[in-house]
């Protein structure tokens, strides 16, 4: 998608130019890319005309942000951070990471503040004495940066130039992108929504992270709400096997419990012997001895049992 250009845009800068971006720590130099792309992407604060070409750059609005653009790189690359390296900034190939992401925010001074997605507002663009390398750095000192138009370098010719960014990844929230970021594919800005949105902010302490029209993020993520479902579905998990567990061991109790139950003992019907009177053995019954009177009689015998 091209971006749209008309007079009633009133952007804080125009993609149709170039700019100029100088240090109060270097006041004499400007930031430039060598000559041609003899310097592989790396940036370098030089003497103002001495590398004419490559010291102009292309601010262009997508989503709330801006893509930093070179004169001699064109549309293919822009100013980022790696985030194998994310300390100093190169141009990089094009692409919609949170690492070629950049706010600029206005301070009282007129000057503007650079923050990059991928670290969030806790470092900012700066230098230091001593060291014309520019560098992301948690101290304000030496982050004040003055955007000059450059009217002789014209407008871009390169096409890339206005095409928005596909793969556009958007922030969830101010904070590093390293810890949360959330990925918009093929996100398009219409010329309203980048006019507004890509506007810079007029307090030195905005840390709040400007996103374009409709693409508002819910604070709890996708991933956050799979995360409580899935603990639910845990939990109701681990209650069913409770109960499972707990109603199996009372049926075991209970079974244990019915065979321990009184038993009557088993009758027993008590049988009579049947009764067998002594036999008597065949033989002379024995006869009883008869004592003597005072009649006198015959004297007791000895009878002898004879069978």
């Amino acid at each position: 998608m091209r971006f749209n250009f008309n007079r009633r845009d009133t952007l804080a800068f125009d993609p149709k130019s170039y700019y100029r971006f100088s240090n109060d720590v270097y006041p004499n130099n400007t930031l430039s890319s060598g000559v041609g792309q003899n310097a592989d992407g790396a940036i370098n604060m030089t003497v103002v005309g001495i590398f004419s070409s490559s010291e102009n750059w292309q601010l262009y609005p997508q989503g709330g942000r801006w893509f930093i653009r070179n004169y001699d790189y064109g549309g293919s690359f822009q100013l980022g951070l790696d985030p194998k390296a994310p300390s100093v900034p190169k141009l990089l190939p094009r692409s919609g990471t949170v690492g070629q992401q950049w706010t600029l925010s206005r301070q009282n001074d007129g000057t503007f503040m650079f923050t990059n997605g991928l670290l969030g507002n806790s470092s900012s663009l700066g230098l230091s004495k001593g060291n014309t390398i520019p560098g992301m750095q948690p101290s304000t000192q030496g982050t004040h940066w003055t955007i000059d138009i450059n009217v002789s370098a014209k407008q871009p010719v390169d096409p890339d130039m206005y095409v928005d960014v596909e793969n556009f990844q958007v922030l969830s929230s101010s904070s590093s992108s390293i810890a949360s970021t959330s990925t918009a594919a093929s996100t398009k800005a219409s010329a309203g929504s980048g006019a507004s949105a890509a506007s810079a902010t007029s307090s030195p302490t905005t840390t709040s992270t400007l996103l374009p029209s409709g693409s508002q993020k819910s604070s709890i993520s996708g991933g956050a709400i799979a995360g409580i479902a899935i603990g639910g579905v845990v939990v109701l998990l681990l209650i069913g096997l409770a109960l499972f567990f707990c109603l199996k061991r009372r049926k075991r109790t209970q079974g244990k419990t019915s065979e321990l139950e009184y038993t009557p003992p088993t009758s027993v019907q008590y049988k009579q012997e049947y009764y067998k009177p002594p036999v008597e053995l065949a033989g002379t019954p024995v006869q009883e001895p008869v004592e003597a009177g005072d009649g006198g009689g015959k004297p007791v015998q000895d009878v002898k049992y004879q069978p």
